[in-house]
Parts: C-alpha cells; structure tokens; sequence
C-alpha cells in the first residue's frame, strides 16, 4: 500500500529516501536497493544494484568505472521478456529491500510493465513523477517560442486517488485543456512523491478512455484530488 505522498519541488532534497534506507540498514547491513531507470545519475547513495539501458557510447564503461560496487541489468525496462533476467535473480537472492523508480513511469507507454514488475521485485519502494501541474505549464522553449504543455515527451499525467496511483495518457487533448484548477504557476517543477510498502494500486486511463471514445470522458478524474504544492 502507499505509506506516504509528498508533493515537493523537483531540485529539493531527497535525503528522506537514504535517511530510511539507513534505518533499514542498522538492522540488516546486508540492504540491497534497487535503481529502476536511475542509470549513471542515481541520486541515492545507497544504491546497490541499478536496471537501465544504455545506448550513448562509452556510457556503460563510464557506470562500471564510477559505481564498481553495483550490479547493472542493462536492459529496456519497456520490454516484458527482459525482466526475466531480474525475475531469475530474485527468485535465487530473494527481493529486494528497496527499489527507487524516479520520473521514469511518465516517459512510457506500458507504465504498467514498470509498475508490476516493482512489486515482483522488492518489498517496498519510492515513486516519483511530475505533478499535473508541471505537465500543464507551457515552460519548455522551442526555437524561441513556447512549445508543448509540460515536458513534451512525457506519456502519462499522474495523480493519487483513493490512495491508487492513476494515470491519463497525455495526447493532443492536454494541449486544449483550460481548466482553472491546474492554472497553477506554483506547480512548475514539482512532484509527486510516494513510498510504499508490500504493494499499492495502480490505475491507467488510455486517451480513447480519457477523451470520451465510446464511453464517458475521465479526463475530470485529473482534476479532483489537489496535488499542489504549498511553499
């Protein structure tokens, strides 16, 4: 289940995540924690293993050279039949104590994968993605002018309903939204932070569900919890 959210900005202090893993730590010295998608600029320093692919050159030898003391799945995490390789690993070692996923889910289509795999693959786990508000800001310049809504090549805008994370496929649709609710200059550059324990939930709406196709439109589901930041 999720055991805390927190909404925050983007470049404030993840410390609370090591603050936990050392407690973790003082009782079993032996913690193994995960990086899913952190590749060579993992944040914790208490990372012991990291799932990522890496197609730059020279950016696999540069991993191995600077974190000697981790072990690297180098895999696309999109991809159903590479998890076997960590699924084989767990069941011979047992799960993990700990995984990390940040602001990888939002860069996906099968979010879903990810999600189902952290649950086979540790017992507990933080979670981050950008706030709806920071996808509905037109902040990123392209060519001199204002570009998309939000990062442009982010899949899904997420939020915690009902303590299940939930997810809406962004598409076209998000460019024409101007619902006052989500007019939030405060929301640049903040997201969503959870930790959960065990498992949780989690709930994807395709943009044919969001929009309306043949069914009634969930995209006023984004809007009923606030996730706003407050400084």
């Amino acid at each position: 289940m999720i055991t805390n959210k927190l909404i925050k900005k983007m470049e404030a202090s993840r410390g609370f995540v090591d603050d936990a893993i050392e407690v973790m730590k003082q009782a079993n010295s032996g913690t193994t924690v995960l990086d899913v998608g952190g590749g060579i600029n993992s944040w914790c320093k208490n990372t012991t293993h990291t799932i990522d692919i890496f197609v730059n050159p020279g950016s696999k030898e540069e991993f191995i050279q600077k974190y000697p003391e981790r072990t690297l799945f180098d895999f696309d995490i999109t991809q159903r039949d590479n998890w076997k390789e960590v699924l084989d690993y767990v069941e011979e070692n047992g799960k993990f104590d700990y995984s990390i996923c940040s602001h990888v889910i939002e860069d996906i289509l099968n979010a879903s994968l990810v999600c189902d795999m952290l649950q086979k693959i540790s017992k507990q786990g933080v979670i981050l993605v950008p706030t709806k508000y920071a996808e509905h800001l037109r902040f990123e310049n392209w060519f001199g002018t204002k570009g998309y809504r939000g990062y442009f090549h982010h899949k899904w805008i997420y939020t915690i309903k009902n303590n299940v994370l939930t997810g809406f496929e962004k598409a076209n649709y998000w460019e024409h939204i101007t619902d006052p609710r989500i007019e939030r200059h405060l929301g640049r550059d903040t997201e969503i932070c959870f930790m959960w324990e065990d498992d949780f939930e989690y709930k994807f709406y395709h943009v044919g569900e969001v929009v309306g196709c043949h069914c009634e439109a969930k995209y006023p589901l984004i809007f009923e919890i606030d996730d706003l930041f407050i400084p």
